[in-house]
């Protein structure tokens, strides 16, 4: 209102501002704030923890959740609200991250047996002045069943290990017990062989014997024997003897096998030193025939193209059985 120099009011003056940039600015800053809250109700509602720290380690600011877990704690010094200590934490980093701007990230362990993951950044505070922001997770969870599949993982190792161990040990007695059971079969059969060879020289000496002592004999006997019935039997025993010995008489390489009875007779005589008369005179048989035996004999042992005595050869090949 404008007065006169009468002092009466006589008009009104009136003044315009133009408010449009505060309010566009005041707008934005409410559009900020909004958007900035948002932020904050997002990290608080994945459970992370938000705190804000100076220069000089006070406390400027903290989300839900770390009031949740600390309490609230601004305006405080951190170390000794968040820590309950008298100086600044070892793992701290407020220094490094607010004069060089660095980004940093460790793990921290609370007396109370939480584990967190904190990383740690610089901001600009609206003073000009710079600050840490630490974004900080709970981790004891993770952690604890980190650790569980650890201890679950070194049970395991140690139990392969041991059954691996085992194993071993097991396939090495399987090894050895092979082994052993070689040996043994070598063992046995050195023994089979040695017991075959035993029993084919037992019936080779028996069959030798056989034919060199009684079939000889066996001729005479049928030779001499006054009857048919005797004869009969006398054959009868021979070839019992020849089933006996049939067996095994084709693995024997003594040439007395090539020979007959009455051959063998003459040879079991030769080989004791009766001549030619003397072998007619008990074969009751010429001297001529005796002779012609001791030839065929020869020739049945493959004598006729070697200059050797007869006498000496049975005596060096035919003297064993």
């Amino acid at each position: 209102m404008v007065r006169n120099s009468e002092g009466q009011a006589n008009g009104i003056l009136s003044v315009g501002v133009d408010i449009t940039g505060h309010r566009q600015v005041e707008r934005s800053l409410l559009k900020s704030r909004k958007r900035m809250q948002s932020y904050l109700s997002a990290i608080d509602n994945i459970g992370l923890g938000l705190l804000v720290v100076d220069g000089n380690y006070c406390v400027r600011d903290m989300n839900k959740t770390m009031i949740e877990w600390f309490g609230d704690q601004r305006g405080t010094v951190c170390h000794r609200s968040v820590a309950g200590l008298n100086k600044p934490c070892s793992y701290c980093r407020l220094t490094s991250v607010i004069e060089k701007r660095d980004t940093a990230r460790h793990q921290v362990h609370s007396s109370g047996g939480r584990i967190f993951e904190i990383v740690t950044t610089a901001i600009d505070n609206q003073d000009g002045r710079v600050s840490m922001m630490a974004i900080i997770r709970d981790i004891t969870k993770e952690e604890q069943a980190l650790e569980k599949i650890k201890k679950l993982s070194s049970a395991l190792e140690s139990r392969v290990q041991e059954r691996t161990l085992e194993l071993e040990q097991k396939n090495k007695q399987l090894q050895h017990n092979k082994l052993e059971i070689e040996k043994k079969n070598i063992t046995l059969r050195v023994l089979l062989d040695q017991q075959l060879a035993t029993r084919e020289e037992l019936e080779g000496h028996m069959a030798s014997r056989l034919k060199k002592l009684v079939y000889p004999y066996l001729e005479l006997l049928e030779e001499e024997a006054a009857g048919s019935q005797a004869k009969a039997y006398i054959r009868i025993i021979a070839a019992h003897l020849d089933t006996m010995t049939s067996s095994f008489v084709k693995k024997l390489s003594n040439p007395l096998w090539q020979l007959t009875p009455r051959e063998i007779l003459v040879a079991d005589l030769v080989q004791h030193g009766k001549c030619t008369r003397e072998i007619g005179e008990l074969l009751n048989i010429s001297p001529r025939t005796a002779e012609r035996y001791r030839n065929t004999i020869r020739k049945k042992i493959g004598l006729t193209q070697r200059k050797v005595s007869l006498y000496k050869y049975l005596n060096s090949v035919l003297s064993s059985p």
